[in-house]
């Protein structure tokens, strides 16, 4: 889904972890610069009809916390100017919660901690990033460090897809902070690097046969491609930078944010066809694995 034009609406899911007030102080600051609103919500598991002993005292525990977070989250946002909506609902799978409440506010984009609470806590939230992200129809944002109000540090994966222009597009709609950098990174398929004949692939890659292009080809296609995604993106940021890679893309994108310090990473949720989606296609769920800064996935 694209992203409606305008100001950002952005639905943050929060539920008393550290991550998540984090992706809810990143939708304040977003709209506070942009002129956006926000939907902040928190999901408490329901109270079945025979509950468990002891399961009453936690969910009553559950959705006080949750009440208490989202009237002070109300008051900071009230406190800054930010148009916000505030939503406790019930629900035994939270992470489809989110997504419905996304697509009832029409947001723009989804953010959320990259971790929930624990130990019961963690059944309901533990892995709601995961299964946001396979099932959003717009951008997620996955949060995990707290990002500078200033200053920061953007890396933005590029392979030339429509959905990788998305990404682009996004990110210059995003208001990111005064003195923030960009940086553009593209992997150039390496043949060698899933090389396997040993495991029976006996020449042929798991995602099809070996590219009839040459290094050469696919190196001056990749470099086209970044040289085009980096003057796009130095419309909004004049001091964007391009990083041109070979190998495996999720390596060479997760080595890329290690060298340029990312805050940020910015990913298309899937990739081109052929070889090179073999190589792309999966990026975003990789990435997000595997990510020490925080990751937005646009769709």
């Amino acid at each position: 889904m694209r992203s409606p034009g305008g100001a950002l609406k952005i639905l943050a899911g929060i539920d008393g972890s550290a991550p998540a007030g984090r992706a809810a102080q990143f939708a304040l600051e977003r709209a506070s610069a942009g002129g956006g609103s926000v939907c902040v919500v928190s999901v408490v598991p329901p109270l079945r009809r025979s509950p468990r002993a002891g399961e009453i005292a936690v969910v009553e525990a559950l959705t006080l916390r949750a009440r208490t977070a989202l009237s002070e989250w109300a008051e900071r946002f009230a406190d800054r100017g930010v148009k916000a909506e505030v939503r406790l609902l019930e629900s035994d799978r939270p992470a489809e919660a989110l997504l419905r409440e996304a697509e009832r506010a029409r947001a723009s984009m989804v953010a959320v901690g990259a971790r929930g609470l624990s130990p019961f806590k963690a059944f309901w939230l533990g892995s709601v990033s995961q299964r946001v992200v396979r099932g959003a129809r717009r951008p997620v944002l996955v949060v995990r460090r707290a990002m500078p109000p200033r200053g920061l540090r953007v890396l933005v994966a590029v392979d030339g897809s429509a959905v990788g222009r998305r990404a682009i597009a996004f990110l210059k709609r995003l208001g990111l902070p005064a003195g923030s950098t960009v940086t553009a990174v593209h992997a150039v398929a390496d043949p060698l690097a899933l090389w396997a004949p040993e495991a029976g692939y006996g020449g042929v890659y798991p995602g099809g046969p070996f590219p009839s292009e040459s290094r050469e080809q696919r190196r001056a296609r990749g470099l086209r491609t970044l040289q085009k995604a980096v003057k796009d993106l130095r419309g909004k940021f004049p001091r964007a930078r391009g990083r041109l890679a070979e190998g495996h893309a999720p390596v060479e994108i997760l080595a890329a944010a290690g060298k340029v310090r990312a805050h940020l990473v910015v990913v298309g949720a899937r990739g081109l066809s052929g070889l090179d989606r073999f190589f792309l296609g999966s990026v975003s769920q990789q990435v997000l694995s595997h990510a020490e800064a925080s990751l937005l996935i646009v769709p």
